[in-house]
């Protein structure tokens, strides 16, 4: 599995690819940290589900002209993939390093967006936001550890401002323990807050902090969003969620997903942490097909 900045191609700027897309997060999304919610609480996950094992990954080398990668079952990764990758991750750090503490947006801040914003869960448990009738669905399959996957969440965030009555996102996990170890544990931390109500605040929190996923600093953020911490602790505790988590990963693999963050927009697979422009275009081709 590998972590996936975007084409440099459609980005368009040479060797000073990776300052656009710096300048381009600054400049398109406004205030640092990743503020996806217009709610502090929200529906309540409707299942529960019991004990799982660990994923098992492995990490290799990025394609030519994808960025850097982290790849699921591949060899060890080249010097020079790893090298990319470091200069990769260093700069996303910088785009999307957080303030001091978590911020989580609160309804009466933001009325007009949260009237316009639906927001639950499938059958299957996966949280979604946006329009609930939908002519666009975006699945994204993201990391909590992964700083492509936290400027990717930027710019879906930015899709649903622009169409909040268009898009719903729907949101599955691909943790990739080999490189961000605790990334299994906060997806289940995401998971636990949902049943709760509070995935989305919850997964404000875990990509503002990518870098302290520890089980204290999952304990602390959901007392910071009013959960019920002895009801989050039980189900962090049984990992009952992790199946979910594990049919995430599954769905994803079967849908050729080796990379984070990957979409689905209407089906059209759509590889890395492209820029806003990209998937607007992406999205109004897919809402013309729709007849929208």
């Amino acid at each position: 599995m590998r972590c996936v900045w975007g084409t440099i191609k459609e980005i368009g700027m040479g060797r000073r690819w990776w300052l656009a897309v710096v300048v381009t997060a600054g400049f398109a999304m406004g205030a640092s940290g990743c503020e996806l919610s217009p709610w502090s609480r929200g529906t309540a996950h409707p299942g529960q589900a019991r004990t799982g094992t660990g994923n098992g990954v492995s990490s290799s080398g990025g394609r030519s002209g994808k960025g850097s990668a982290h790849r699921f079952g591949g060899a060890k990764a080249s010097r020079g993939a790893h090298i990319r990758g470091a200069h990769s991750r260093a700069v996303a750090s910088l785009a999307m390093r957080p303030k001091t503490q978590p911020r989580v947006a609160r309804p009466a801040g933001n009325k007009s967006t949260k009237a316009l914003l639906d927001h639950g869960f499938l059958k299957d448990g996966s949280p979604w936001v946006g329009a609930k009738n939908a002519a666009v669905i975006i699945e994204e399959f993201s990391d909590f550890g992964c700083p492509f996957c936290s400027f990717g969440a930027r710019v879906v965030h930015a899709l649903l401002r622009l169409y909040p009555t268009k898009i719903k996102l729907v949101f599955r996990h691909m943790p990739i323990v080999s490189l961000h170890a605790d990334s299994m544990l906060a997806a289940e931390a995401s998971m636990a807050a949902a049943a709760q109500g509070q995935f989305w605040p919850m997964h404000d929190i875990l990509f503002g902090h990518r870098h302290e996923h520890s089980k204290a600093d999952l304990i602390r953020y959901a007392g910071q969003i009013g959960l019920d911490v002895a009801a989050f602790k039980a189900a962090m505790n049984d990992h009952r969620f992790l199946p979910k988590i594990k049919a995430d990963m599954k769905r994803g693999a079967a849908k050729g997903v080796d990379g984070t963050p990957t979409f689905f927009v209407n089906g059209k697979k759509v590889e890395g942490a492209q820029p806003l422009n990209r998937f607007r275009t992406i999205v109004a081709a897919a809402l013309k097909q729709h007849g929208s």
